[in-house]
């Protein structure tokens, strides 16, 4: 398993486990960060076997169609098949912009710290990482034998080996 996977996925559980907090993604372009940030719900669900339900928001710039079936451009409700973003989310928090990020994103940031309003006290979870990557290993540690009977393969299945020709 990759580390960055196994992180952000502690930082995820760390988000609606330990602060009982809604999680929100801001995607920024596509690809591989695309994938690696999202790949921690699949993790804790469908592999670790931690409930999870997947961001509560999801706003997403992306220069590429939705149409052509890209990774990088896929849109919440595909996201949602695969446990990454919630259905809530899907229905009422997603927000697919199709846009350069690069030409939009600094004037929303800008708009976002001109407003007084929207200014919160930080809750710098990075400096949380270290934590929770720790819990998320403990919640783990106590399912090992659960996990590890997943990997088994049962006696009635014959594996051939291929003969050198």
């Amino acid at each position: 398993m990759n580390d960055d996977v196994f992180e952000m996925g502690a930082m995820q559980h760390h988000c609606f486990g330990t602060l009982k907090k809604k999680m929100a993604i801001w995607i920024l372009g596509g690809g591989v960060p695309k994938n690696y940030t999202l790949q921690g719900e699949p993790l804790l669900d469908q592999i670790l076997g931690v409930p999870t339900h997947g961001f509560d928001f999801d706003v997403q710039f992306c220069v590429d169609p939705v149409d052509n079936g890209a990774l990088s451009s896929c849109p919440a409700g595909e996201g949602h098949t695969w446990g990454k973003v919630s259905a809530e989310s899907v229905q009422y928090g997603s927000v697919y912009v199709h846009a350069d990020v690069t030409a939009v994103f600094p004037w929303l940031v800008y708009s976002l710290l001109s407003d007084a309003t929207v200014h919160k006290k930080p809750r710098k979870l990075y400096n949380a990482r270290e934590e929770a990557v720790k819990a998320l290993q403990r919640k783990i540690d106590k399912r090992r034998k659960d996990l590890l009977a997943t990997t088994e393969m049962p006696r009635s299945v014959k594996i051939r080996s291929k003969k050198k020709r």
